[in-house]
């Protein structure tokens, strides 16, 4: 068995790096490490953590049934919770 030591990072597919850059950066709050949208990837850290959004070539669809399966979510204060839904879907 290997026994990993914990996560370097996980990456998200996106259809649109821009756009998504912005997101996770100006919305999340997530802090751009490296931009490398020319090799189709934007680095990114959320704390101790690390995130890669990688351009998909291909479509990303999901039907309604792989919303709450295929997802993934962030830590935040719990005193600031419901803050940040109010944040959140006060930017769409």
């Amino acid at each position: 068995m290997i026994e990993p030591k914990g996560v370097a990072h996980f990456s998200i597919a996106v259809s649109n790096l821009e756009a998504s850059r912005k997101f996770y950066t100006e919305v999340l709050g997530l802090t751009l490490i490296r931009d490398g949208t020319a090799i189709g990837m934007v680095f990114l850290r959320a704390g101790d953590d690390h995130v890669i959004l990688t351009r998909s070539d291909g479509s990303l669809k999901r039907s309604a049934a792989d919303t709450r399966r295929a997802h993934h979510a962030f830590k935040v204060d719990a005193d600031r919770y419901d803050d940040a839904k109010a944040f959140l879907a006060a930017k769409g």
